[in-house]
């Protein structure tokens, strides 16, 4: 008999997506101490198979311009979970939400569970989070009350893969505070936001970030990034469009150089290392998915594959 096989409308594969190995001067001038980031990017066969996809409008942006209200699961009868937050589209925009984003206030700072797209004008819907606030479980002091109008970053790739592949909330308080105790942050309730105030740490950040981000955003095409620390890749993204990868990437980018600050080497890892390791994501598949899920996710929306990562 045969089985029924999943039609994806786009192919993640070495026939849709191509990068470049072999430009030695363009993979220095994507280096920065200890991170190196490679461009991925849509070939016409993938541009062909992803032209119907809606564009979407980014966590950021949507809590900036009040396209979306998220609060404590806090109603009549209910009481507060760290695991759990309501989320509505009060706007027209569809809306992705992105495992491993920081948002600020509520009762503890919370980073968003997992991938999420929430249709225009939606109902309240139930929003998987993590804590990253050790300390807090109040609203005393916070303007915002049950409210999370603040948008952090992207976390480090150490706490996405805890979110992400752990699943697992005491796997994503280790990692937060390994990150500050790195990072000599201080924080009185240990939440990963703290990162703001460490002056030595945001120096740092900043000038990966100013050598890195002008570089990525001359790229054509571009529809992800491999990062490598080291003499190994630390992770891979890639999306099904130019435009979520450009609404995600500078907050995506502040992530990278989180782990390369805190856990990564000087960078020398082959080319043919790469290769092997994007061999294993783009050559079959029929498989992929099943092989991504050990390590990260292949995120689906109404048969679409808007979103890959892996995390090492």
């Amino acid at each position: 008999m045969m089985l029924p096989v999943m039609v994806f409308s786009q192919e993640y594969s070495y026939r849709t997506l191509e990068f470049n190995l072999q430009d030695e001067a363009k993979l220095r001038s994507l280096t920065y101490k200890n991170l190196r980031v490679y461009p991925i990017k849509a070939k016409a066969t993938f541009k062909e198979q992803t032209k119907n996809i809606v564009k979407y409008t980014s966590l950021k942006e949507a809590l900036e311009k009040k396209k979306i209200r998220i609060t404590e699961k806090e109603g009549k009868g209910e009481g507060a979970e760290v695991n759990t937050l309501y989320a509505q589209n009060t706007s027209s925009d569809t809306l992705f939400l992105m495992a491993g984003e920081v948002i600020q206030g509520g009762k503890q700072d919370r980073v968003i569970g997992e991938d999420v797209v929430i249709p225009p004008n939606k109902d309240k819907v139930k929003l998987p989070v993590f804590c990253v606030e050790h300390g807090r479980w109040s609203t005393a002091g916070r303007s915002t009350g049950n409210n999370f109008n603040g948008y952090f970053a992207v976390s480090g790739l150490s706490v996405r893969k805890a979110v992400e592949v752990d699943k697992n909330q005491s796997k994503v308080w280790e990692k937060v505070a390994d990150g500050n105790k790195k990072n000599k942050v201080n924080t009185s309730t240990g939440t990963y936001t703290a990162l703001a105030s460490a002056s030595d740490y945001q120096k740092i950040e900043q000038e990966y970030f100013s050598t890195l981000q002008p570089k990525l955003a001359e790229e054509k095409d571009i529809i992800g990034v491999i990062i490598a620390s080291g003499d190994k890749v630390i992770g891979c993204e890639i999306f099904a469009t130019e435009q979520l990868f450009r609404k995600s990437f500078d907050n995506l980018l502040r992530s990278y150089i989180h782990e390369a600050v805190t856990n990564g080497k000087p960078v020398t890892i082959s080319s043919a290392t790469v290769k092997a390791y994007m061999d294993h994501l783009l050559l079959d598949q029929r498989d992929q998915e099943a092989r991504i899920k050990s390590k990260g996710k292949v995120f689906v929306s109404e048969g679409k594959k808007l979103h890959i990562a892996t995390y090492e």
